[in-house]
């Protein structure tokens, strides 16, 4: 796929975020992380909006639980580095 088009589709994802309240399903993971390379920017998008957005409700405990693996590592080391950008812990 070319440079541009990879482009519109991480806007179009972050557009949807921005004015929903709704956040990427394990579905949406499962289709990024077998369709693209580690450190892409789509597996980074998704990662982000976990690591910032998920708190403690049941509906995101079931959606952590259906990640893959290596999504649910990558939204761990996230969330730390959030919790560190955090100083007011």
């Amino acid at each position: 796929m070319d440079q541009r088009y990879k482009r519109c589709i991480l806007e179009t994802i972050a557009a949807v975020q921005r004015d929903a309240p709704d956040y990427p399903c394990a579905e949406a993971f499962d289709i990024i992380y077998d369709g693209t390379p580690e450190g892409s920017p789509a597996r980074r998008l998704l990662v982000d909006m976990y690591a910032y957005g998920a708190y403690d409700a049941p509906d995101w405990s079931e959606e952590l639980a259906k990640l893959p693996h290596e999504a649910l590592a990558d939204v761990v080391r996230a969330m730390i580095r959030v919790r560190r950008e955090n100083l007011a812990r």
